[in-house]
């Protein structure tokens, strides 16, 4: 059970509660904002920070950080064979997220990304990949593109970058592709919110775990309306495609008991809270590493009006790499175990410990990374870990590319992209989300 800091016990959280958790979350305090630009001003750039417990200390024990949920022992991990090693070792490092999935879902059930390596999880999985197409993506860059530049166009040279563009977009594909309704005001903070509540941080407020469950309590029922009117849909002879991942699982239902409604909502929500949220988080993350350095921002201007769209892929995502969505994911320890073993920096881990896997140090570790303070648009993935590895690796990573980069492009297109002046150019945040960033363009 999380600690929700005497706000409310998750009984009492309703959904008519989100408003006033969430506006907590958005103002956590004194204490709140001191340790939150803490945080913030060490992972601002942390390639110094990283550098040196790569090379003094690359398994380490810090005992001053208490990230949720509850552990023993918290431990960073830097080196890129060390990271690489933990992310392939999925039954050792398991993932921490099960707990909080199952809080979010109106009958506990989990979701893909706090699945172990079982048999339930390989059908699911299998499911997922098969409702999440290839063939998808280019129809789905085209929207981005289009509605971006209706955005764009409309803003007459200022708009909210994240809330009226980068969140809006993924926001209204949510919509279309998924086929869940997603035109409340308040979908995507809900998903932030329940995204937030999800996945381990190093600082949160008391707030953030009821105003997620506020959230769930919006989501749940709204999705499971969404199953109902699908299986309504469905083309009784089974032939046509759906044309949404939500109506593709419920055709597969048919054929897979796996696929309960409970599992197509589980699984359905935690694709959401893997899209919206994480295309926020990186898509912020990009605008605010191209307006601090114009070089880069001039070669992702250079590489819109080029026309060639994988090369403005290569120059946003190698942006993300020099601030990226956060220094690394999470995972705990099954059982004691070595990290490097045999090697002289081995290391053992205590059952029930909390990891860092620092990918951002390793996509900096000169060891395996060939000058990695340089600007390389030609990078490996694996020389960066964007999108995780191992048993976790994004599903939807090249969905996820092509939807940042064209809604990126027609702003980039016009070009001289700017914070606008005073406090409406500086970003507003939900936890570590971004909500708000004003820019003007042309």
């Amino acid at each position: 059970m999380p600690d929700f800091g005497g706000a409310a016990p998750p009984s009492t959280v309703a959904a008519a509660d989100f408003e006033r958790f969430a506006a907590k979350v958005r103002n956590p305090g004194l204490a709140g904002k001191l340790a939150g630009g803490l945080v913030g001003a060490l992972f601002e750039d942390p390639r110094a920070i990283a550098a040196f417990f790569r090379r003094f200390r690359p398994i380490a024990h810090v005992p001053f950080f208490r990230p949720n949920p509850p552990h023993r022992g918290f431990w960073l991990i830097t080196r890129y064979d060390d990271v690489m090693e933990v992310l392939s070792r999925d039954r050792d490092f398991p993932v921490p997220f099960e707990t909080a999935f199952r809080e979010l879902d109106p009958t506990h059930e989990n979701f893909l990304l706090g699945m172990a390596d079982d048999d339930s999880y390989r059908a699911i999985h299998a499911e997922t990949m098969k409702a999440f197409r290839l063939e998808d993506i280019p129809a789905i860059g085209a929207f981005s593109a289009a509605r971006a530049e209706q955005l764009v166009e409309a803003g007459g040279g200022e708009i909210d970058a994240i809330g009226g563009l980068l969140t809006q977009v993924p926001t209204e594909i949510i919509g279309r592709y998924y086929g869940i309704p997603a035109q409340d005001p308040n979908f995507a903070i809900w998903l932030i919110a329940m995204n937030l509540h999800s996945f381990p941080h190093l600082v949160t407020s008391p707030a953030a775990a009821p105003a997620a469950l506020a959230a769930a309590a919006h989501m749940g029922p709204l999705v499971d309306a969404a199953i109902a009117r699908a299986k309504q849909a469905l083309d009784p002879a089974h032939g046509r495609d759906p044309g949404t991942i939500l109506g593709r699982f419920v055709q597969a239902q048919r054929s897979n008991p796996v696929l309960t409604d409970d599992v197509i909502r589980a699984t359905i929500i935690g694709c959401m809270l893997g899209f919206v949220p994480t295309n926020n988080r990186a898509s912020g993350q990009i605008l605010r590493c191209l307006l601090k350095f114009p070089p880069y921002m001039a070669k992702a201007e250079a590489a819109a009006r080029s026309g060639d769209d994988d090369l403005l892929e290569r120059v946003l995502f190698e942006a993300l790499r020099f601030r990226p969505i956060n220094p690394g994911p999470f995972r705990l320890v099954a059982h004691d175990t070595y990290i490097a073993a045999g090697l002289p920096r081995e290391r053992k881990v205590p059952k029930g410990a909390m990891l860092m896997v620092a990918t951002h140090s390793a996509s900096f570790d000169p060891r395996q990374v060939a000058h990695p303070n340089t600007f390389d648009i030609y990078r490996d993935l694996s020389d960066t870990m964007r999108f995780g590895w191992g048993q976790h690796f994004c599903i939807g990573y090249r969905i996820a590319v092509e939807q940042i980069a064209q809604t990126f492009k027609p702003l980039l297109l016009r070009g001289n992209i700017r914070p606008v002046r005073g406090r409406l150019g500086r970003p507003q945040y939900y936890g570590g989300f971004y909500e708000h960033l004003y820019v003007r363009y042309g």
